[in-house]
């Protein structure tokens, strides 16, 4: 079966139109995608960024273009996070999940509860730090969602409008997470999520890559395809 090609797949007006390319299903997708890149790309492997799906994927990737003949090139090899990676300035710190968990329960047990009864209809029956620690969990799973879409809990009251019936809930949850994101730059932390959202937006040059190809990722996330458009 001929590849399938479908133009200006993420961004009309980019420097090379994006394209779609079916690799077909009659065998394993490693075996196809090789043979794809190294005849798409032939010559250019070293400067072209593969974005896969997993790790695992790619290193199941990078083992098989390594059994081609010595001294082939490899490209770099990566997943999707990559494309939207945080890139700080110099000096600065970013909050790892654990230093973002605990921020967050922090702020939940001295945040005034009264204001935020969208958010939290009843008290808890013990605000206790066991309690604090599961709704902080609670609280960003549904943030890491968000994220995938490359949006901040802030983001969303704007975009749903008054005419939402949950617009006031979100705008409460929009102020646990300025209080844990406060927490955070006590601390001298940067917040993750804000940061790989200023990332996917104005995205740094990806220095010697003159072509990306996404390899077994038909759906990426809305943030990565944010970036690369």
């Amino acid at each position: 079966m001929p590849p399938l090609e479908q133009a200006e797949l993420f961004q009309p007006g980019a420097p090379r139109p994006a394209r779609r390319v079916f690799l077909g299903w009659e065998r394993p997708l490693v075996d196809l995608a090789v043979e794809f890149l190294t005849s798409q790309y032939s010559g250019t492997l070293r400067s072209t960024l593969v974005v896969v799906p997993s790790r695992q994927s790619g290193h199941r990737l990078r083992d098989a273009l390594g059994r081609l003949e010595p001294g082939a090139d490899i490209p770099e090899i990566v997943t999707p996070e990559f494309l939207y990676s945080p890139r700080p300035d110099a000096g600065a710190t970013l909050a790892g999940p654990g230093e973002t968990l605990a921020a967050w329960a922090l702020a939940l047990r001295e945040i005034d509860l009264a204001p935020l009864r969208h958010l939290f209809p009843i008290d808890p029956p013990e605000r206790n730090f066991a309690w604090a620690m599961g709704t902080a969990r609670d609280l960003l799973g549904v943030r890491a969602t968000l994220g995938e879409a490359g949006l901040l809990v802030a983001d969303v009251p704007e975009r749903l409008g008054d005419a939402f019936g949950d617009t006031q809930r979100w705008r409460e949850f929009a102020q646990v997470e300025q209080a844990a994101t406060a927490k955070l730059s006590d601390a001298g932390l940067i917040d993750t999520a804000a940061t790989r959202q200023a990332a996917a937006r104005s995205p740094a040059p990806i220095e010697g890559v003159g072509d990306i190809a996404l390899v077994g990722l038909p759906d990426p996330p809305p943030i990565a395809v944010q970036t690369l458009g």
